[in-house]
């Protein structure tokens, strides 16, 4: 597993830690910001809304009223229509709202008209929309949708009263919405917007659609707001999302829109958003600055103290583990290991005298083993030569041959340099040597071929292994006939380690061959101790003749 670096989880660390609080602020600032704001716009327009609606409230009641008045006055008074002519310019120089005041008899035909105009008198209006209305509402006030005048040219309305002696129709001037839209739009990004009952505009920031009578009925917006949906929403109005309060107007069932253009309410919020971040991103630079300057101050002791340890692991015994003391946890640390190595090198001194002292038994007791066991050859071939029965002094040789391949293999430790391996190709030849210097075997003319590799075998396996090269030579020697006209035997043995990390041993020689079966059922001593070596070292044993005598033996290092 790949482990982490110190110093890039100190980078990480400082940058997290300076612009994760960063950004949960400016997340939670956002949020706040956005909540606050639209709730403040919505109150704002709210209030302007009824602001609005509430003047334009007075001013239909005021308008009424006067309508109403004119309507009984005109009723009331008997002078004839003169009189009534005066009442209305009258009138119109007391409340500039009105544009004209027109009074007509019952059939429709006008009698008097402020300001005067001669012209007019004696005009029939009974084709008129309201004319045909005051009939089945007589005492109510009738106000007709805006329209464009056609003595000013702008955009206005008309109220009508019928009275006893005939009808009273006011033309009203829109200019006053004008100053409540100015009004409105001087406050700041407020956008004012009024339509009549069939959606046609009165007001609108655009003074082009007030002048073309623009309808905006299929404005999702106004027509909710037509049908008596009113209320603070954010709603799409020709194309742009605003936020906006809507009302409805009674007895006009006028609508009153007060909107604000999201995009410009929000402004300010993404310009502090930008800040914030540009501000964040300073403060990660700042954070990665600190990260770098800890390093720096924290890193690099650790690195020094990563060092010397890696210094002394590899075998440096004087190593100094002292840094510098500007932080106290890591000045412990390096005062920590300094005495480890100082208690490490101690033990290892004493490791090294315990060593030597018990390399000095290990020779001496392999020594002794192998002094033992040259005495005890000794004593054998003294006995081997006072023996006749040649049977007996075969048994004889065979056991001499047997204890002096073990006593060989103490010898070679106690002049190898490993004291618990030796090397294989030497004791094979030292072996093969002794057996072939034998002077009942030096009439068999034998020669030895071996290619050993160098290999290094614990005792346990040594042993055995000399014990089965010694039967495989012994048995060449006494019993390998030759044949096609030889005079001389040749011994083969090769050793090396093959691919599965085994030991791989091919011997053998040009004697003849003889069945498998002998040498697999263990027909005599020899083949049996063979056997049974081959599987206290936990390998195979493979026998074959194809004009020479072979064996393999693979067994597991």
């Amino acid at each position: 597993m790949r482990l982490r670096s110190l110093r890039r989880v100190l980078y990480l660390h400082f940058a997290y830690a300076a612009l994760i609080p960063l950004l949960i602020l400016l997340a939670a600032l956002s949020f706040f910001l956005h909540i606050n704001i639209s709730e403040n716009v919505y109150r704002e327009n709210q209030t302007v809304g009824t602001g609005v609606a509430r003047e334009i409230g007075v001013f239909h009641q005021h308008i009424d009223s006067v309508v109403r008045l004119l309507g009984g006055l005109a009723a009331a008074n008997e002078d004839g229509y003169e009189r009534i002519n005066g009442i209305l310019v009258e009138t119109i120089d007391r409340f500039p709202d009105f544009e004209t005041i027109q009074f007509m008899d019952q059939e429709g035909v006008i009698k008097a008209t402020a300001p005067f105009n001669g012209d007019l008198i004696g005009s029939n209006m009974s084709s008129q929309e309201f004319f045909q209305d005051l009939k089945t509402d007589q005492g109510e006030v009738l106000w007709s949708d805006t329209f464009v005048s056609a003595f000013s040219g702008e955009p206005t309305f008309a109220v009508a009263l019928s009275t006893g002696r005939g009808i009273l129709v006011g033309y009203i001037d829109l200019s006053r919405m004008k100053k409540i839209a100015r009004q409105i739009t001087e406050l700041g990004v407020t956008e004012l917007l009024i339509t009549d009952r069939t959606g046609t505009v009165i007001v609108h920031p655009d003074q082009r659609k007030v002048q073309q009578q623009y309808n905006l009925k299929n404005e999702v917006l106004v027509a909710e707001t037509l049908s008596g949906s009113t209320g603070t929403r954010e709603a799409v109005f020709e194309g742009r999302t605003v936020l906006g309060s809507t009302f409805l107007v009674e007895p006009t069932g006028w609508a009153v829109l007060v909107m604000q253009n999201r995009e410009e309410v929000f402004r300010p919020l993404w310009r502090t958003i930008s800040w914030l971040v540009i501000f964040i991103i300073l403060s990660g630079l700042l954070g990665l600055g600190l990260a770098f300057f800890s390093r720096q101050k924290i890193v690099r002791p650790i690195y020094e103290l990563m060092e010397r340890t890696r210094r002394f692991a590899s075998g440096s015994k004087d190593e100094d583990f002292s840094v510098a003391r500007e932080y106290r946890e890591i000045h412990y640390l390096a005062k920590t290991l300094s005495k480890m190595s100082r208690e490490i090198n101690k033990r290892e001194e004493e490791l090294q005298r315990n060593i030597a002292e018990k390399e000095i038994l290990i020779r001496e007791v392999h020594h002794r083993v192998k002094n033992n066991l040259q005495l005890i050859l000794s004593i054998l071939n003294l006995k081997y030569t006072s023996i006749e029965e040649e049977e007996v002094r075969q048994e004889m040789y065979d056991s001499i041959g047997r204890i002096y391949t073990i006593a060989q293999v103490h010898e070679q430790l106690y002049s190898s340099e490993h004291l618990d391996q030796i090397n294989i190709s030497g004791y094979i030849q030292t072996l093969t040597t002794y057996l072939f210097s034998i002077d009942r075997y030096r009439s068999r003319n034998a020669q030895p071929h071996i290619e050993v590799s160098e290999v290094y075998l614990q005792v346990e396996k040594a042993i055995p292994l000399g014990l089965i090269f010694f039967e495989l030579i012994s048995n060449s020697l006494q019993h390998a006939s030759l044949s096609n006209g030889n005079s001389r035997l040749e011994i083969r043995i090769q050793a090396e380690i093959n691919q599965d990390r085994e030991l791989k041993v091919n011997y053998s020689d040009d004697g003849e061959g003889f069945e498998p079966t002998l040498f697999y059922n263990a027909s005599t001593v020899g083949f049996s101790i063979i056997n049974e070596l081959v599987r206290q070292l936990g390998g195979r044993i493979d026998y074959r003749s194809d004009g020479r005598n072979c064996f393999e033996l693979f067994f597991p290092l």
